[in-house]
């Protein structure tokens, strides 16, 4: 396989990886917000924290380190660029917007601090990867 073809199928994969993740992100946001759970909260959280902290990285930097230096260049051409940073702002505009809303949400209902910022941060990474894997797969 060629290192065109490489990079094509990592691209595609990488984008299909994130709309996947960006809907598990979604789902999360609004389902586990709660403290049910039979971990510690430390490890629920932290764990929560590295996904977010992990797809952050892979979003910034187009991920896929462990490729040939020639299939990542490849991967991440300007194209790539551009789309990551279109998805960047996206992420930023859905912050925005979220966190205004989640300000009205709360004059209304009792909503903690740690809820309402990992419903923020889960909606607005997942935007932003949604965003990149439509620029990306269209």
């Amino acid at each position: 396989m060629t290192d065109l073809q490489q990079a094509e199928r990592a691209s595609r994969v990488r984008s299909a990886l994130m709309a996947t993740m960006a809907v598990v992100l979604i789902i999360n946001a609004f389902i586990a917000p709660g403290e049910s759970s039979t971990m510690t909260p430390a490890l629920r959280h932290g764990i929560w924290a590295a996904m977010i902290v992990l797809w952050l990285i892979i979003l910034a930097t187009g991920g896929w380190l462990q490729m040939a230096r020639s299939v990542r260049s490849l991967m991440n051409d300007e194209v790539a660029m551009a789309n990551r940073a279109k998805a960047l702002q996206t992420g930023f505009w859905a912050a925005s917007v979220g966190g205004v809303a989640l300000y009205f949400a709360s004059l209304e209902w009792t909503v903690s601090a740690h809820v309402a910022i990992r419903i923020l941060v889960d909606v607005t990474v997942a935007a932003a990867m949604l965003r990149y894997a439509w620029l990306e797969l269209r």
